[in-house]
């Protein structure tokens, strides 16, 4: 009983936390204004997610640039192909979750939160150039403030290849 409730994520101090907080409340807040000055969207909601990623857990493989970038892309053109078929039924949804998960890895660029962005493009229809706003350009401006916020802070991010 004890696996269900044991946590196994490493316990972090509240500055951790209070930088996890401030570099997430900013950079989406950032992104947004950005979207604003361009007047496009830029932000897409499992974006909160990569979020996460980006600012709690800045080392794993999953939060690198390329996982966040391609990830995303790949499942949002999954999704847009998908949303093309003449039904939508919930086969094609899963499918689109589904097939995002296994082209991410068969890529090597797994994004958790990039399966979202897949079933948003399939259930929302946005036409394919959510394909560039929101998707690719914002991933690349949450990379760039992500980036820039670590620098700052002295923490690595990008992580460097081995």
């Amino acid at each position: 009983m004890k696996r269900f409730y044991f946590r196994h994520v490493q316990p972090s101090g509240p500055l951790s936390s209070l930088m996890a907080c401030a570099g997430a409340s900013l950079m989406i807040a950032a992104v947004l204004y950005l979207g604003d000055v361009v007047q496009a969207p830029m932000i897409v909601a499992s974006f909160g997610a990569t979020a996460v990623l980006l600012f709690a857990t800045p080392a794993s493989p999953v939060s690198q640039p390329i996982n966040v970038v391609a990830g995303h892309f790949i499942a949002a053109g999954i999704g847009l192909v998908l949303a093309k078929c003449l039904v939508d039924n919930h086969v094609l949804a899963g499918l689109s979750v589904g097939l995002s998960i296994g082209a991410m890895m068969l890529l090597r660029i797994t994004n958790p939160p990039a399966g979202a962005t897949g079933l948003v493009a399939y259930m929302t229809h946005p036409g394919w150039m959510f394909l560039l706003f929101p998707v690719l350009f914002g991933c690349i401006a949450l990379i760039i403030f992500a980036t820039v916020f670590h620098r700052l802070r002295g923490v690595e991010y990008p992580l460097a290849p081995k």
